[in-house]
């Protein structure tokens, strides 16, 4: 009796479990994955042209989330819009009017409760995007530009 219950336990566990769960998503965003910020410059009145090694500095995207992550491994205590900071964005096309930040922008979004989007903050143009680097120009008068490139443990994932 005991092995019967034991083979009829046994079959259950074996046809409640789904291997669909455990399946890889293939993501196909080359945006997706994490980013180290290798060099910031532009700005107004006192430019900047500053460089990072990689880790300092992050931007992860997480397109299946829609979430971007902005982390500042030099200043990890430091609270900012662009430091260690996570927020739902998207990707659109370029509305702005200056084709010199490229054909898409980067938007933090802001979601109503009914999920209609509330509200947006463009983070800047993706000026290039490849496999390993990408190029982000801030929508200012004096924009900044932001070099990165692919960390990685993303390379081959």
């Amino acid at each position: 009796m005991l092995r019967i219950c034991r083979l009829l336990l046994f079959s259950c566990l074996l046809v409640a479990c789904d291997n669909n769960e455990f399946e890889r998503v293939e993501i196909t965003d080359p945006l997706h994955g994490t980013w180290n910020l290798l060099n910031e410059q532009g700005g107004d009145f006192s430019p900047i042209n500053i460089d990072y090694e990689p880790g300092e500095k992050t931007w992860t995207f997480n397109s299946i989330s829609g979430v971007m992550t902005i982390t500042d491994n030099l200043n990890p205590n430091y609270a900012c819009a662009l430091c260690n900071s996570s927020r739902d964005y998207i990707v659109t096309e370029n509305d702005t009017g200056s084709s010199s930040i490229g054909s898409e922008l980067i938007k933090w979004v802001e979601y109503s409760e009914d999920g209609s989007i509330n509200g947006t903050i463009i983070i800047g143009g993706i000026t290039s995007l490849s496999e390993t680097e990408l190029i982000v120009t801030s929508h200012n008068v004096a924009p900044l530009i932001w070099t990165l490139t692919k960390a990685e443990e993303d390379l081959f994932n």
